[in-house]
């Protein structure tokens, strides 16, 4: 049975329990801060970069979201051969440096680029932080670490847009983009001292053998499943923020239904 299933930890695996979780929480909510902490400066945005139109400030959203569902599926099958904690800081270099390039965008195209850029990068925080609650937990303790993360990532649209609000009181639009891009470095700055490789490196050799051979065997299945769950968990994204912003808020959570029963130890 998998819920007997017993992880495997790599060798020297340093991170607690709780700072682990605090990691893989921060990670996956990184997209959902990038896309709710600045609903309030759309207005301000679109004034500033010259978009005329409500609607057409919308791609500012759009765009990030396209990028972020087209990157979970390059980073799935990149991590599986290459490891995820190279993959992860990658995703996370990205995300920080395209963060930076909104802040100084002066004109609609450019902040759709860094939008696009800032949502391609947040690719990898979406899909690499299950894979590597995988590679570690397996199981009941898989499902309770992935309930704990939930509640912070469901929490995060609530919260989010309060804080862009304040941010605007005291700082100008600007001010909440170097806040996602410093955010992203923090990130990228923990994952790279504390979080080693998760991936089993007879998982990543046998992958690669099977690669090199022409067989894909169960690597190239796993791939295609992992695609599949990122598309269709970015779309449930998608579907939820339509939601909040429309006149009904609806949270769905199919894997766990426990998640408001679960402890830290």
């Amino acid at each position: 049975m998998t819920s007997a299933a017993t992880p495997r930890p790599p060798a020297k695996f340093d991170l607690g329990f709780r700072e682990f979780v605090a990691l893989i929480a921060a990670l996956m909510g990184a997209n959902a801060l990038a896309i709710d902490i600045m609903l309030p400066a759309l207005p301000a945005i679109g004034d500033a970069v010259g978009i005329p139109t409500e609607n057409d400030r919308q791609w500012i959203i759009t765009a990030f979201m396209l990028a972020f569902g087209f990157g979970q599926i390059l980073y799935g099958p990149l991590s599986d051969r290459f490891g995820r904690r190279r993959i992860l800081l990658i995703g996370l270099t990205i995300y920080t440096a395209f963060g930076f390039l909104a802040t100084f965008a002066t004109s609609f195209e450019s902040l759709m680029i860094a939008r696009a850029g800032q949502g391609l990068g947040a690719g990898a925080t979406r899909v690499l932080a299950v894979s590597i609650v995988r590679d570690r937990f397996a199981g009941r303790q898989m499902a309770r670490v992935m309930s704990l993360v939930f509640i912070v990532f469901l929490a995060i649209p609530i919260i989010a847009p309060s804080v862009g609000q304040a941010i605007l009181l005291v700082a100008p639009w600007r001010w909440i983009f170097g806040l996602l891009a410093g955010f992203g470095g923090l990130l990228m700055i923990w994952a790279a001292v504390r979080l080693p490789e998760t991936l089993h490196p007879e998982d990543l050799f046998a992958c690669l053998q099977r690669h090199a051979s022409g067989d894909w065997g169960d690597c190239g299945e796993q791939d295609w499943q992992e695609n599949e769950l990122s598309l269709k968990e970015g779309f449930r994204i998608f579907s939820i923020y339509r939601d909040r912003n429309g006149t009904r808020f609806w949270i769905i959570t199919e894997a766990d239904r426990s998640a408001t029963t679960v402890l830290l130890p």
